[in-house]
């Protein structure tokens, strides 16, 4: 699983039987039992349109990109909003304030890793995506977290925000 945020993304790959488009569907094994079964009448539903349906599984290193995402947002946010947090932090939100504080902690080493790592799991995902038209992911990973103090769900269109991937 991706830690901290125990989701392994398994996409599945669709290829029209008229040409070589690909359509992937993303879903996780820990995703609720509603969201599955739209997956799988999504996925049923392309088939019997014409489409043959196939696994794909993202490799291993898109399990970090949660964690080398977080450090690169919240670095910047911590840059771009220098003058505003040294002249008086408390206007920040107390989430805000928390984000800022984790990317003043982010070394610029790691920094530059980060960036350097994103930089090739988006090639990475541009060569898996050859021949790829079209992504189809989960909004979500079923119900929303109940009440306020309550943990996120792992945010599964995530991944292709980092990899430069456009999103609907």
């Amino acid at each position: 699983p991706c830690a901290p945020y125990g989701c392994r993304p398994r996409p599945c790959a669709v290829r029209a039987k008229q040409d070589t488009r690909l359509l992937w569907v993303v879903h996780g094994s820990d995703i609720g039992t509603i969201v599955s079964l739209i997956t799988i009448v999504a996925v049923s539903r392309l088939a019997a349109a014409g489409c043959e349906v196939t696994d794909f599984r993202l490799p291993g290193e898109f399990d970090a990109i949660h964690d080398i995402h977080e450090r690169i947002y919240s670095r910047a946010l911590a840059y771009y909003f220098n003058l505003e947090w040294n002249a008086d932090k408390t206007l920040f939100s107390e989430t805000m304030q928390n984000m800022i504080e984790s990317g003043l902690t982010v070394e610029p080493a790691q920094y530059q890793d980060d960036v350097h790592r994103q930089t090739q799991l988006s090639r990475q995902i541009d060569k898996a995506m050859t021949g790829v038209d079209i992504l189809i992911g989960l909004s979500t990973a079923g119900e929303a977290p109940t009440g306020l103090g309550a943990a996120d769900l792992p945010d599964h269109c995530l991944i292709w925000a980092p990899c430069g991937m456009p999103a609907i």
